[in-house]
């Protein structure tokens, strides 16, 4: 689950379709969770089994704590976004 608004998203949802995305996830071999918070939406609204869920953060770390441990190069760093271009993203920080 990557999608940050996926709880309103799914609220947005008909009863029947709701339905079906819990069974799905509840019937699921593995749901992952790309946050915490994820996790506790999942645990909230027990859609999913805690047994069958995994945590994995996005593979990207902070240029901040790099420059704080002093790392920064000659070279400023090359940034790449991939993503929509919308406030939610937090395109401005």
């Amino acid at each position: 689950l990557h999608n940050g608004a996926m709880a309103q998203y799914i609220e947005t949802l008909p009863a029947l379709c709701r339905k079906a995305v819990g069974l799905m996830w509840k019937r699921a071999a593995q749901v992952i969770c790309l946050s915490r918070d994820m996790e506790a939406w999942l645990d909230r609204d027990r859609l999913c089994h805690p047994e069958k869920r995994q945590l994995i953060y996005n593979g990207i770390s902070d240029p901040a704590s790099d420059v704080a441990l002093g790392r920064s190069g000659a070279q400023p760093p090359t940034i790449l976004f991939l993503g929509r271009l919308v406030e939610a993203k937090g395109i401005k920080v």
